[in-house]
């Protein structure tokens, strides 16, 4: 009885990360009210944490510079809502490490692949005219599908036919719903992601070059036959970033404007997002903030870059995932935002949880 009783437990707690994840950008605001449970769960656990001091270090330097620059902002209300949403995407990072150790222990995972098809199938009940998607947004679409399926894939055993099956439909539904939803930026991540992934994970020579002819004709068949958009065509992406760039120069150069604040200077034109992760760091802290988040980045990627890693579905995902991530983040998505720091910060933490830690 009293095993029975763990096994639920277990069981409840991993369906409420999974769904706190897998809704993370929905147009609902079901992931921020499940955040919450997260929290609950992350405390019943926090035994089973164990994160390096660097780490911690590094994380402070975020947490104070992201502080700094919310005091010294031209409009403190929005930009302690940013600072709000980054808190609240930080606690990802936290409970996707309890959520990675009670899956190991987990043998259902049939079920959950099966709960992130149903996710993805979905969207198809929402015709929104040349693609298919929760939201009016074709790149946040895109987004939640990504997440919808990388949700599912980290649960994936290859001794399991029905596993493999459910799996191949996820796959295949998901990428349909993002090519569909054309958003360029997303699929010039997940190219690289995967590229990276494949010369990484597979040994044999042959293979690997196979796989890698496998993608890129998957990708220029995208380009014939669904794209909508000339392959360089920006959006005016770069008018967008020349004027805030001329505006922070002219006017706040050396410390910005303050976090999450790109949205007041862009209130005459039609953009609510720098859409560029660099320029909206520059826009927000300016010429010293750039600076110093630079170094904290570097710092971030020197601890990751430089660990042992257990090479299994958990690292690769989360290397495709940050990847995948990191490279839109240069067109699309904001750095003061929950769901999209959160599903970054998710990625990170399904490769910090396989480190090798002495």
């Amino acid at each position: 009885m009293i095993n029975k009783l763990k096994s639920f437990n277990i069981l409840f707690e991993i369906f409420l990360i999974f769904l706190l994840v897998i809704t993370i950008k929905l147009p609902y605001s079901l992931s921020g009210d499940l955040l919450i449970f997260g929290i609950i769960i992350l405390w019943l656990n926090r035994n089973k944490l164990n994160i390096e001091k660097e780490l911690k270090l590094i994380f402070f330097g975020f947490f104070f510079y992201f502080l700094i620059f919310s005091f010294i902002s031209i409009n403190f209300e929005y930009s302690f809502k940013g600072f709000y949403d980054i808190l609240r995407a930080f606690m990802i990072f936290l409970i996707t490490l309890v959520y990675v150790k009670k899956i190991t222990l987990f043998k259902y995972s049939n079920y959950f692949i099966f709960m992130a098809l149903l996710f993805s199938l979905g969207n198809f009940f929402f015709d929104r005219g040349i693609f298919y998607g929760y939201d009016l947004n074709p790149n946040n679409v895109a987004i939640e599908s990504f997440i919808i399926l990388m949700s599912g894939l980290i649960f994936y055993k290859s001794n399991s036919l029905l596993n493999n099956l459910l799996l191949a439909f996820l796959i295949v539904s998901s990428f349909i719903v993002i090519f569909l939803s054309n958003s360029r930026a997303l699929i010039l991540g997940i190219t690289i992601g995967i590229t990276i992934v494949i010369i990484k994970a597979v040994k044999d020579k042959k293979k690997k070059i196979s796989y890698l002819m496998l993608m890129m004709s998957v990708l220029v068949l995208y380009f014939i036959f669904v794209n909508r958009k000339p392959i360089f065509y920006l959006s005016k992406r770069d008018e967008l970033w020349t004027y805030l760039i001329n505006n922070t120069v002219e006017n706040n150069l050396f410390l910005g404007n303050g976090l999450n604040t790109t949205k007041i200077l862009l209130s005459d034109l039609s953009y609510l997002m720098a859409h560029n992760l660099f320029i909206e760091i520059f826009v927000a802290s300016g010429f010293i903030g750039l600076l110093i988040f630079f170094i904290l980045i570097y710092k971030l990627f020197r601890f990751f870059i430089s660990a042992k890693y257990n090479e299994n579905i958990f690292y690769y995902s989360g290397l495709l995932g940050i990847v995948t991530m990191f490279i839109t983040m240069q067109f699309d998505l904001k750095l003061a935002s929950f769901s999209f720091l959160g599903i970054f910060l998710f990625f990170l933490a399904l490769i910090y949880s396989q480190k090798n830690i002495r």
